[in-house]
Protein backbone atom coordinates (compact mmCIF):
# COMPACT_ATOMS: atom_id res chain seq x y z
CA UNK A 1 0.00 0.00 0.00
CA UNK A 2 1.07 3.05 -0.70
CA UNK A 3 0.56 6.37 1.56
CA UNK A 4 2.32 9.82 2.17
CA UNK A 5 4.84 9.04 0.68
CA UNK A 6 5.85 5.77 1.90
CA UNK A 7 5.20 2.48 1.27
CA UNK A 8 3.05 0.51 3.79
CA UNK A 9 3.91 -3.15 4.07
CA UNK A 10 2.32 -3.92 7.22
CA UNK A 11 5.18 -5.98 8.81
CA UNK A 12 6.74 -3.39 10.86
CA UNK A 13 3.53 -0.92 12.68
CA UNK A 14 4.20 1.12 15.79
CA UNK A 15 7.51 -0.31 16.73
CA UNK A 16 6.67 -3.91 16.34
CA UNK A 17 7.74 -5.84 13.70
CA UNK A 18 7.24 -9.10 11.73
CA UNK A 19 9.57 -12.35 11.93
CA UNK A 20 10.61 -11.27 8.48
CA UNK A 21 11.08 -8.28 9.04
CA UNK A 22 13.54 -8.50 11.68
CA UNK A 23 15.88 -10.92 9.94
CA UNK A 24 15.94 -8.73 7.26
CA UNK A 25 16.97 -4.95 9.56
CA UNK A 26 19.28 -7.68 11.09
CA UNK A 27 20.87 -8.10 7.98
CA UNK A 28 21.28 -4.64 6.94
CA UNK A 29 22.28 -3.98 10.63
CA UNK A 30 25.24 -6.16 9.92
CA UNK A 31 26.31 -5.18 6.64
CA UNK A 32 25.68 -1.32 7.11
CA UNK A 33 28.45 -1.98 10.08
CA UNK A 34 26.26 -1.40 13.37
CA UNK A 35 26.65 -5.36 14.27
CA UNK A 36 29.97 -7.09 13.62
CA UNK A 37 31.04 -4.26 11.34
CA UNK A 38 35.02 -5.59 11.30
CA UNK A 39 33.63 -8.84 9.90
CA UNK A 40 31.63 -7.26 7.28
CA UNK A 41 33.53 -4.01 6.10
CA UNK A 42 36.67 -6.72 6.27
CA UNK A 43 35.52 -9.49 4.08
CA UNK A 44 33.53 -6.61 1.67
CA UNK A 45 30.18 -8.04 2.24
CA UNK A 46 26.79 -6.41 1.13
CA UNK A 47 23.31 -6.38 -0.32
CA UNK A 48 22.14 -6.55 -3.86
CA UNK A 49 20.82 -3.06 -4.38
CA UNK A 50 17.60 -3.95 -4.82
CA UNK A 51 17.16 -5.71 -1.31
CA UNK A 52 17.77 -2.59 0.38
CA UNK A 53 14.15 -2.35 -0.11
CA UNK A 54 12.17 -4.42 2.25
CA UNK A 55 9.44 -5.30 -0.73
CA UNK A 56 11.90 -6.87 -2.96
CA UNK A 57 13.35 -9.19 0.27
CA UNK A 58 10.04 -10.36 0.99
CA UNK A 59 8.84 -10.74 -3.02
CA UNK A 60 12.27 -13.13 -3.37
CA UNK A 61 12.41 -14.88 -0.03
CA UNK A 62 8.88 -14.76 0.95
CA UNK A 63 7.48 -14.84 4.76
CA UNK A 64 10.59 -16.41 6.71
CA UNK A 65 9.49 -20.38 8.16
CA UNK A 66 8.97 -20.70 11.50
CA UNK A 67 12.21 -21.50 13.02
CA UNK A 68 14.42 -20.77 10.19
CA UNK A 69 16.76 -18.27 9.47
CA UNK A 70 18.57 -16.28 6.67
CA UNK A 71 21.69 -17.64 5.55
CA UNK A 72 24.21 -17.23 2.78
CA UNK A 73 25.03 -20.00 0.38
CA UNK A 74 28.47 -19.03 -0.21
CA UNK A 75 29.73 -17.26 2.63
CA UNK A 76 32.17 -14.77 0.96
CA UNK A 77 29.34 -13.22 -1.23
CA UNK A 78 26.97 -10.37 -0.75
CA UNK A 79 23.32 -11.18 0.54
CA UNK A 80 21.34 -11.40 -2.38
CA UNK A 81 18.22 -13.98 -4.16
CA UNK A 82 20.57 -16.30 -5.66
CA UNK A 83 22.99 -16.82 -2.61
CA UNK A 84 20.88 -16.51 0.41
CA UNK A 85 17.88 -19.45 1.62
CA UNK A 86 15.87 -20.21 4.66
CA UNK A 87 17.89 -22.25 6.73
CA UNK A 88 17.72 -24.33 10.70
Amino acid sequence: MYRGGVVQHGHSIGGKMSPTYRVWAGMMKRVRGQRSPEYYASKGIGVVPEWRKFSAFLVDMGERPPGLTLERVDRTADYGPENCVWAT
